[in-house]
Formats: structure tokens, sequence, C-alpha cells
């Protein structure tokens, strides 16, 4: 099953996923960034958080696994998301 989820523009976004689950895609819908990820079937569920990195924006903490780049607004926002991969 694919899941989409709004992420957080001013910081981070934590989720529950089945271990697992892969992250498709990132995308701006209307003026949101959004998130697309295939759950597994796994019952047991991981927390894992999500960065969202503005273009000129100092991160608030070290920057793990990129995810991809999104531009809102046609372009006038330009978002950075990354996966931290220690363990919540």
């Amino acid at each position: 099953m694919i899941y989409k989820y709004g992420l957080d523009p001013a910081g981070s976004t934590v989720l529950d996923l089945p271990r697992g689950s892969r992250v498709l895609d990132v995308q701006n819908q209307g003026d949101s960034a959004q998130m697309w990820v295939l759950l597994s079937n796994e019952p047991m569920t991981e927390r894992r958080r999500f960065y969202v990195v503005v273009t000129g924006a100092a991160p608030a903490s070290p920057l793990d696994a990129y995810i991809g780049t999104v531009q809102i607004l046609e372009g006038a926002f330009v978002a950075h998301i990354f996966e931290e991969m220690s363990p919540l």
C-alpha cells in the first residue's frame, strides 16, 4: 500500500512506519511538501524522522540520508528533505 504524508515545512516530521517501508518520492502538491511511502506488511513499526531544510538555512541537526528536493510557489520556496538515520 502507498500512503502520502505531509511534511512540516518548519522543521521535522516524525512518522511511525512499518519496518521495511520505503520512501518513493517527495514532491510539492498545492503549496506543501508531500512524501509518498510504500508501506511494508511488517506488523512492527519504527519511528522515523524527516527534516525539511530550506535552501540557504542552517540545518537544526546533522543531516543523514537525502530524500529529495521540492519547489513550492513556483520555485520561490525550495526545500530539501532528509531522513535522520540514527534510531529514535
